[in-house]
């Protein structure tokens, strides 16, 4: 993997209960194949969507949503990805939700943290140098 086309970013947001915090995805991110869709359950409502994810990290990612969803929203996440480590399964917590054209952007911290073989899958080479 390469770190020309990747991003590092750090964010400061406001909890549910009013408190700052920082999120801790700040690890170098890179662009996702643009084929990949990600089934999200937002909890408690039990809202199920399918999302597009836009990058990804070892313990996080982001993806484009029609629906605003606050930082302290937690998700379920599944993703079958069509390789020997099967179909994953994740917990996220949404770190910030940034409103662009269309819907909003979400970065989300994951848990457990994907390995490298599973960033492999996801990660769109193409775009890399």
């Amino acid at each position: 993997m390469s770190n020309q086309n990747a991003r590092v970013v750090g964010r400061l947001y406001t909890t549910p209960d009013g408190r700052i915090a920082q999120s801790q995805r700040t690890a170098t991110r890179y662009p996702c194949r643009p084929d990949l869709a990600l089934t999200i359950l937002i909890r408690p409502s039990m809202v199920r969507m399918q999302v597009v994810l836009v990058d990804i990290c070892a313990n996080g990612l982001s993806f484009f949503c029609t629906e605003l969803l606050p930082a302290g929203t937690i998700l379920a996440m599944q993703r079958h990805v069509p390789a020997p480590t099967g179909p994953w399964v994740r917990s996220g917590l949404v770190g910030h939700c940034s409103a662009v054209e269309g819907g909003f952007l979400i970065g989300l911290e994951v848990t457990p943290y994907f390995s490298a073989e599973e960033l492999d899958l996801l990660i769109d080479s193409t775009k890399l140098a």
